[in-house]
C-alpha cells in the first residue's frame, strides 16, 4: 500500500519546482509545476463547444440544446438516407419556403364532439378550417 511518506519531500534536492510553465529545467530531475490558470474551459462561455457563430448573447438556450442534440445524436448514414427519402416523399417538390407558413390547427381529441375511442371528450370548440384560412389571408 502506498503512503504519503513514500513520496519524496518537495524540498528534496532531487525535486525542481518551476515558477512558470516556460522555465527551463533539468529533464532528468523530478519536476513539479502548479499552474495558476484553470485547465478547463470557463463555464460562462456557453457556446464555444457548439461551433455556432457569434457570442453567447446571440443564441437562446433552445438553440444551444438543438445544436447539442444535432451534434450528439447524428444519425448513421443509412438513417440519414431514410429520413431524406421520407421528407422528399411527404413534401411537394415545388414547395417554396418563402411562400409557406405553418399554422397550428386544433383538431382531433382536443375538440368537443370528436368520436375517437378511448379519448377524453375534448377541451374546446374547434373552429372550422375556413376560419384558419381566412386568418392567414
Amino acid at each position: 500500500k502506498c503512503k504519503l511518506t513514500d513520496a519524496d519531500p518537495i524540498d528534496d534536492p532531487s525535486v525542481v519546482v518551476l515558477a512558470a510553465a516556460k522555465d527551463e529545467y533539468d529533464r532528468s530531475a523530478r519536476t513539479v509545476y502548479s499552474s495558476q490558470q484553470k485547465y478547463t474551459r470557463l463555464t460562462n462561455d456557453k457556446i464555444s463547444w457548439s461551433n455556432l457563430t457569434g457570442s453567447s448573447n446571440d443564441h437562446s438556450y433552445t438553440t444551444l440544446v438543438a445544436a447539442f442534440l444535432a451534434y450528439n445524436l447524428q444519425p448513421q448514414p443509412w438513417l440519414k438516407k431514410e429520413i431524406d427519402t421520407r421528407l422528399r416523399r411527404s413534401l411537394p417538390a415545388n414547395l417554396n419556403p418563402d411562400r409557406t407558413i405553418g399554422v397550428p390547427i386544433r383538431r382531433s381529441d382536443k375538440c368537443f364532439g370528436h368520436t375517437i375511442p378511448g379519448s377524453a371528450g375534448g377541451e374546446l370548440d374547434c373552429p372550422p378550417l375556413e376560419e384558419y384560412l381566412d386568418a392567414v389571408k
